[in-house]
């Protein structure tokens, strides 16, 4: 559901980027820049710009695919790149959140519960299995809701922040278990 709200939103962006020359491998290195740009930004507890940064991974991580797809030029190749750089992101979102002081057991479970997601549906696409909006904590709501989280530490502070990480960390290991009921 968010997904297609999502697509229709970019696809004017994406049309724009195609027009200007931006390839899928390209938004993908820009969203690994960006979230590079978020964890020095969270180091540096500049919330703003670390929500910005956030943001803008998130967004470039979206334009990839359908610039990929509107172009005809995706690939195995492409898909690597996207799915390498992906992990990496999302690694790199957990490390800022302990760059923010939040509780290292927390994020490492919730860095593993999200990496799993992540997994499964790599190990179903495997299977000829499509696990595309199975689950309540796909890539793009996990993004959202550490948005969320760095809004509710800039706002209330740790604490409240880490509740939000909770929730999220319980979101994903519930979309974990989704997913390994659907492939089986």
């Amino acid at each position: 559901m968010l997904r297609e709200k999502v697509k229709h939103l970019i696809s004017p962006i994406v049309d724009y980027l195609i027009k200007i020359g931006v390839t899928a491998n390209t938004a993908s290195v820009m969203g690994l820049i960006f979230s590079i740009a978020y964890l020095f930004s969270s180091w540096s507890k500049i919330i703003p710009l670390t929500l910005l940064f956030l943001v803008l991974s998130g967004l470039f991580d979206a334009l990839d695919g359908e610039i990929a797809r509107k172009t005809g030029r995706a690939s195995r190749r492409g898909a690597l790149i996207d799915s390498t750089l992906d992990r990496v992101e999302d690694g790199l979102y957990m490390v800022g959140l302990l760059a923010l002081g939040l509780n290292s057991y927390l994020v490492f479970l919730t860095m593993i519960s999200s990496f799993m997601v992540s997994y499964l549906r790599a190990k179903a696409d495997s299977f000829n299995i499509n696990l595309e909006g199975v689950g309540i904590a796909e890539r793009g709501d996990r993004i959202i809701i550490i948005a969320l989280a760095i809004i509710i530490y800039y706002l209330y502070g740790t604490f409240c922040s880490e509740i939000i990480i909770l929730i999220l960390m319980v979101a994903s290991m519930e979309t974990c278990i989704e997913r390994s009921i659907h492939i089986l």
